[in-house]
């Protein structure tokens, strides 16, 4: 199986080495991870600075050498997107040896980050329409820079906004939501599935399997997998309960990265025996 969303001590937001990681995945039929670790450059929040290339690769390099060939070790970035830090973002990108990069919204800017529960004041001072549109116009944005190999968790934004006006429902929002699709698919972009849902608020994938649908009738085919998790106990899960809904919508494949360039690999050569 492939996690290619994973977080370890090189993030802000965990304090797992990634060692303890690695030996997790091998424990639970992991058989690839990305090491995606978060990228900021919104000058005002806090996490931006925190991420240091240098010793972040040095310690991808020692868990290759250690656990290699039980597990392939990939190098990743997500990047938290905002419009007006895209000159920032590619000239940083430019050099780095990365295998894969993911692009997601976290921040809204001057609103703080909709992820974390404080959030929950963004969401009391709006409709769910406003506060629902203004997200999924930034994830637009961030899918028209075509700077991504994956488009990550595109309705994070129902995390905590779940908590404030129930249950997610799509519908209201189709006409963005296809916005962002089309855009993916014509840039050749993946789409990922996220699973850290499952265990958080929503109690669903980041999209939910309507949108994977609908993903698929436009003709959407390109697809990642990844828990993101911030510590060992999270490690690979949700990941085959992802490929069997993938299975259940139709899609046979998934994608495998390196060196930024992905390739599709069928699902059933992946799923645990």
């Amino acid at each position: 199986m492939l996690d290619y969303h994973h977080h370890s001590e090189a993030s802000v937001d965990s304090e797992t080495p990634m060692v303890e990681v690695c030996r997790t995945a091998i424990a639970r039929g992991i058989t690839e991870i990305a090491f995606t670790e978060h990228m900021d450059f919104i000058t005002e929040e806090p996490n931006t600075g925190y991420f240091d290339y240098t010793r972040y690769m040095t310690a991808l390099d020692a868990a290759r050498r250690e656990f290699s060939p039980d597990l392939v070790v990939l190098a990743g970035i997500e990047i938290d997107y905002c419009p007006d830090f895209e000159d920032e973002i590619a000239q940083w990108l430019n050099g780095k040896e990365f295998d894969f990069v993911v692009g997601s919204v976290h921040y809204i800017r001057g609103e703080g980050n909709i992820s974390e529960p404080r959030a929950l004041d963004f969401f009391s001072n709006r409709t769910i329409d406003e506060a629902y549109t203004r997200y999924f116009d930034l994830v637009r944005q961030s899918a028209e820079t075509g700077m991504w190999d994956a488009l990550g968790h595109i309705d994070l934004i129902k995390r905590y906004g779940v908590t404030h006006y129930g249950p997610f429902d799509a519908a209201p929002f189709s006409d963005q939501i296809d916005q962002i699709l089309t855009t993916i698919i014509r840039n050749g972009t993946a789409l990922e599935i996220n699973t850290s849902g499952l265990r958080q608020n929503p109690r669903d994938f980041y999209p939910a399997p309507s949108i994977l649908r609908r993903y698929r009738e436009l003709g959407g085919a390109r697809i990642t997998v990844g828990s993101d998790s911030h510590t060992a106990k999270h490690t690979g899960e949700g990941i085959a309960e992802a490929y069997a809904m993938l299975h259940e919508i139709g899609f046979h494949t998934v994608e495998q990265f390196r060196e930024r360039k992905g390739l599709s690999v069928p699902i059933d050569t992946l799923s645990p025996s």
